[in-house]
């Protein structure tokens, strides 16, 4: 009966933003949104960085700088699914 409102409305929005974690800036992709959450891809130009070092810039501090210039939308989040 309440399926349907178990779980946010998400919209498709490919965009593309930034986030700040681990003192620089990585560029992500937008794959889809929600009042609740960003699914977000990082894009990764970079050699240097590995799976291995993001899960242990994590490991501090789960809380990430979020900024979508399309939307002029900036603030803090928090990862909490990280594949």
């Amino acid at each position: 009966m309440y399926s349907d409102l178990d779980r946010p409305c998400r919209k498709n929005l490919p965009s593309h933003g930034l986030i700040y974690m681990g003192e620089e800036e990585q560029e992500i992709t937008i794959i889809n949104i929600s009042i609740t959450g960003v699914l977000a891809e990082l894009n990764s130009h970079k050699n240097d960085v590995d799976v291995k070092d993001i899960f242990n810039l994590l490991l501090t501090s789960t809380l990430i700088d979020l900024y979508l210039p399309e939307m002029r939308l900036a603030g803090e989040a928090e990862v909490v699914w990280l594949t």
